[in-house]
């Protein structure tokens, strides 16, 4: 028997046991040893289940197996430690032993053992890599569903066509946006949507293998209901299913009320430069139209003058000055407009040269105090001996006229008006002082604007023209202008020029 038994199982790497209806051990193969909770061979007539505990508590399926009740019992899988950190698994078969045929019931059991470990180290294995494929594929799933649930939630519209242009994908932003169901959409070609002459960027791009995204293409679409609408595609070429053949997605966002609002734009704007044209011939017009009779007015009176001085007569001569201060104000005011209107109109000419600015300050200063009242003084206080600067003289006197004749006026009798000068480094520096009314806070800000004026002045004269002449006159010079001020204190104008400044070309 031991023999016969040795010979079968020879190729399977099996070890067997004979066990009698006790479970005693009557024969035993010579590597049982191996799957033994001892590790030795176990000896004969001692009980199966010392070494081999898996077999406690099933000893009734045994006898069922002993009485032919049950053809066999198994167990797999079964476990033991051998080194450290070393398993050996087996598995453990029983059947009834039949060897003795006419001996009924049968006199005992054949046990064979098989050699499990490559089996269930194979097993384990699998069943990792099972268990990754399942994290992977949830991972997988739950991607997925991410991923929809962001092109689902997208505000921009998303299509995805493959490279002749048929609509495989849609989103809900998409149909919304051109009024097609994802059906409908779905069994059409985004020229539909989009005329192909308006995707030449696009198709010039993916027709050279670019793989970047090509970004803001302005399309007029077409929606399900023809109305035509705007929108500014991004699209990309992405891999699809087949590697030999990339898929395109289209992410567009309507830009209608944008396209819109740059048209209503450009037509505010095209109107605004009409009338900025209009404004200009006007000022010019009248400037010109008006210097004619002005000029005959003033000749007019100055002949006047002339004449009743040499017979005395008072009460004309009053009315003559009057007549020839009018003139000389409505001659001021259309120089001033004529001005300001050029250098909106970026056509005030700056031609500058050396010059000493002492010398033009005090000649300035001079021309103001021949037509000054006895109690009224203006304090020149020039703070250097190098005063030659390349400036513009014409705009020059703009800029420290208005300045100084402003102080004058909206400062009392009996109160000085103090004009420094002073040389930097690479600067020269004016400032105007007065003790006057001063400028209010709420004033400042637009003290600069054309026609604004300061809500204290009151009965003063002025047109609110002086001041952004100023600003642009010292503009050209590359300087800058900055004041303080304080009601019923005064204020001081402050304005900085570079020391030599390169002509601006002539518009």
């Amino acid at each position: 028997m031991k023999g016969l038994w040795q010979k079968l199982m020879a190729p399977r790497r099996l070890e067997y046991l004979e066990v009698d209806a006790n479970f005693l051990i009557k024969e035993a193969s010579i590597g049982v040893y191996r799957f033994a909770d001892s590790g030795e061979n176990p000896d004969i007539g001692t009980d199966v289940r010392r070494e081999f505990p898996e077999l406690i508590g099933v000893e009734y399926i045994l006898r069922a197996v002993l009485e032919e009740k049950q053809p066999n019992f198994q167990l797999k899988g079964i476990a033991r430690l051998r080194e450290p950190h070393s398993l050996l698994y087996f598995d453990l078969y029983c059947i009834a032993d039949d060897s003795q045929p006419d001996v009924h019931p049968q006199t005992g059991l054949i046990i064979l053992l098989e050699d499990a470990t490559e089996r269930m180290a194979m097993e384990q294995e699998l069943g990792q890599v099972a268990k990754e494929a399942t994290l992977l594929s949830h991972a997988l799933v739950a991607a997925n569903d991410y991923i929809d649930k962001i092109i689902t939630s997208m505000a921009d519209a998303l299509i995805v066509t493959d490279s002749t242009g048929k609509i495989k994908t849609t989103n809900a932003a998409a149909q919304k946006l051109f009024g097609y169901t994802a059906v409908e959409l779905r069994v059409s070609n985004i020229s539909h949507i989009i005329e192909d002459h308006q995707l030449w960027p696009v198709q010039m791009a993916m027709g050279s293998g670019c793989t970047e995204l090509v970004r803001d293409v302005e399309a007029v679409c077409q929606m399900k209901s023809g109305a035509r609408l705007f929108v500014s595609f991004s699209c990309a070429a992405i891999q699809s299913d087949s590697e030999a053949i990339q898929d395109l997605v289209y992410i567009g966002r309507d830009i209608t009320e944008r396209k819109r609002s740059e048209e209503k734009l450009r037509l505010a704007m095209e109107k605004e430069r009409e009338l900025m044209d209009l404004k200009n011939r006007f000022v010019s017009m009248t400037s010109h139209e008006f210097r004619t009779p002005l000029s005959t007015i003033i000749s007019s009176a100055d002949l006047l003058e002339f004449y009743c001085e040499k017979y005395k007569d008072e009460k004309l001569i009053t009315h003559i000055s009057r007549i020839q201060n009018s003139v000389n104000q409505m001659t001021q005011l259309l120089d001033d407009v004529l001005i300001l209107g050029k250098a909106e109109a970026g056509k005030l000419e700056f031609k500058p040269d050396w010059l000493d600015v002492e010398d033009f300050c005090r000649d300035l200063v001079a021309e103001f105090e021949i037509n000054l009242a006895g109690d009224r003084q203006i304090d020149f206080v020039a703070e250097s001996q190098n005063t030659i600067a390349y400036m513009d003289r014409k705009l020059l006197r703009h800029i420290l006229s208005n300045l100084v004749a402003n102080a004058l006026k909206y400062s009392p009798a009996g109160t000085p008006v103090l004009f420094n000068l002073i040389y930097g480094a690479g600067e020269v520096i004016f400032l105007v002082q007065d003790w006057g009314i001063g400028i209010p806070l709420s004033d400042q800000p637009r003290i600069f604007d054309s026609f604004h004026r300061g809500t204290n002045a009151g009965n003063i004269p002025g047109t609110g023209l002086g001041m952004a002449i100023v600003k642009q006159c010292v503009e050209l010079h590359g300087g800058r202008i900055s004041f303080v001020s304080e009601v019923g204190v005064g204020t001081q104008f402050r304005v900085v020029i570079p020391f030599k400044v390169q002509p601006l070309p002539e518009i």
